[in-house]
């Protein structure tokens, strides 16, 4: 018997980023064999921790996870591409904004 999958939350800018990218990537199942259990659910988990963990209160954080919330909408409406501009913007977000 498997293990139950454990969150990975991204703790740092880079990793939060890492984390955005690898969404890019594998929109919109967000299919891992690698990683049992790991599932959409759980990606979108460990990317609204990981928004709250990483930056900053205060507007660039609540717009990322209004975000979040946009692109989880777009996936389940196979809307890739609208999905993959969110992430692609959310990442640009973080990389010009402040965070812990």
């Amino acid at each position: 018997m498997t293990a139950p999958y454990k969150l990975t939350v991204p703790r740092t800018k880079g990793e939060l980023d890492d984390h955005l990218g690898m969404m890019v990537l594998s929109c919109p199942d967000f299919d891992d064999s690698l990683l049992p259990g790991r599932d959409k659910g759980a990606i979108f988990e460990e990317l609204q921790l990981g928004i709250e963990g990483v930056v900053q209160p205060g507007p660039t954080r609540e717009a990322m996870l209004e975000m979040c919330e946009q692109v989880r909408s777009f996936c389940d409406a196979q809307r890739i591409k609208a999905a993959i501009q969110v992430l692609e913007a959310m990442a640009e977000l973080l990389r010009r904004k402040s965070v812990h």
